[in-house]
């Protein structure tokens, strides 16, 4: 609109409505947000809200009953499923999707798959996901037709997690076994005995060494750490 259609809508809300806190400020708010919008289907807009609002409308009410009188209201979701239904009677699973006039319905339709909406959904439960999806997606387009600033789209998905320099990381292992070739590396006052992988996975570290046990040169399996064990007197035994 230009700045005189604007202006000559404007004073006909304030005319009309005869707000008691009204100010240039406000005057200059309303004229820039509405500025964007088409003369005509905004002035059959003021007029509806004329004849039905009690009070001065806002912003958002003057450009949501413009956006519908220029869309038309936004449609309910169950009148979308009937055109997935009557497609589906009509072109079937085996044909490619077609082509919907509601652009909407083609958006729902391809996510939830044209073959999977003929052949393997469930009607009650699909119907209800597709009212939700389709009754969301047409709010959040009727919102952003009537902001005039829409939203960024959604990511569609996010990235799987990768090192940005250098070779991937090596998992390290829970515990390693002592090497005979080193038994000096053990510390003092530990058991010197390595342990079998299914006791290193159960216990996620090596206990401490009994001193009386001593070191083999192989590992140990469990039958014989057990004699080991009940073979060596206890810390108690020793205690003087």
């Amino acid at each position: 609109m230009t700045n005189l259609e604007v202006s000559r809508l404007v004073a006909m809300l304030v005319a009309a409505f005869q707000p008691p806190r009204w100010s240039e400020e406000a005057q200059r708010i309303y004229e820039e947000m509405l500025a964007d919008l088409e003369f005509d289907p905004t002035k059959q807009a003021v007029a509806r809200l004329i004849t039905v609002a009690r009070f001065m409308p806002t912003v958002s009410e003057i450009r949501e009953t413009a956006m519908c009188l220029q869309h038309g209201p936004v449609r309910p979701g169950g009148e979308a499923w009937g055109d997935v239904m009557a497609a589906v009677r009509k072109v079937g699973g085996y044909e490619p999707c077609p082509d919907f006039a509601d652009p909407i319905v083609a958006r729902c339709v391809e996510r939830f798959g044209w073959r999977a909406l003929c052949f393997e959904g469930d009607g009650t439960a699909d119907r209800a996901r597709f009212i939700e999806l389709y009754d969301r997606l047409a709010r959040e387009q009727r919102l952003d037709q009537v902001s005039g600033v829409p939203l960024p789209k959604p990511l569609s998905g996010l990235a799987e997690p990768r090192r940005l320099h250098g070779p991937p990381a090596t998992p390290k292992p829970l515990v390693a076994a002592p090497s005979p070739e080193s038994p000096a590396t053990a510390k003092p006052g530990g058991r010197n005995v390595a342990f079998g992988p299914e006791l290193m996975f159960e216990f996620g570290k090596l206990p401490r060494r009994h001193p009386r046990v001593q070191w083999t040169g192989r590992v140990l399996t469990v039958e014989e750490l057990d004699a080991e064990l009940a073979a060596a007197p206890s810390p108690r035994e020793q205690t003087p």
